[in-house]
Order: C-alpha cells, then sequence, then structure tokens
C-alpha cells in the first residue's frame, strides 16, 4: 500500500504550475510505480500527459515526483499512478497485494 503524505502545486516566476507529490511507501517490500501528470484548462487538456516515470520506493521510503506544465493555461491537475508491477491497471487503494516471503525452516 502507498500513502500520499503532500501533494501541492505552485506557479513558477514564468506563470507555469508545476505539481509535487510525496509518496510513500506503507509496506514492508519494494514498491514500484508508474507516475505520470495531466494537465488541464478551463477547456480540457492543455497538453498531452506527461511521460511515465518510474519509482522505485524500498520498504518504508519516501519519493517525490514533480512535474512542470508547459503552458501557462494550466488550471487543473491530475496524477495517474500505476503498479508498475501490474500495470496497465491502476494502484487501487486498500487492495491487498501479497507479499512473498520465504517460508521459514521448521525448528
Amino acid at each position: 500500500m502507498i500513502g500520499l503524505r503532500d501533494v501541492n502545486s505552485s506557479s513558477e516566476a514564468a506563470q507555469r504550475t508545476r505539481v509535487r507529490a510525496s509518496i510513500y511507501n506503507c509496506t514492508e517490500a519494494d514498491v514500484v510505480l508508474l507516475v505520470r501528470a495531466r494537465f488541464a484548462g478551463n477547456d480540457g487538456p492543455t497538453e498531452p500527459a506527461s511521460a511515465w516515470r518510474t519509482l522505485i520506493l524500498p520498504p518504508r521510503s519516501e519519493a517525490v515526483y514533480s512535474e512542470t506544465a508547459v503552458l501557462s493555461a494550466t488550471r487543473h491537475i491530475a496524477l495517474d499512478v500505476l503498479d508498475g508491477q501490474r500495470a496497465p491497471q491502476p494502484y487501487r487503494p486498500g487492495e491487498r497485494y501479497p507479499l512473498l516471503v520465504a517460508p521459514r525452516p521448521a525448528p
């Protein structure tokens, strides 16, 4: 399971919108995510979605994803997050993913 610690957006001096998200791995196993941003104005998309980025989060770690819009007409932002090990299925909050652990030897 992953968590979003912080998601915010800001405008740069060139009036381009920037989104930043802190993503936390809540599990005891590595998590691989594919993340991209989509920027839209009041009348629909202002530009194509950004390229997919791969984030690899070791157990109980955090990674920061950020993206900046090319055009200044951006008013709305969406982040797409996919489970990199099961893509193209979206990562579903609350879904249980198996943790593969080697069986313990008998005493």
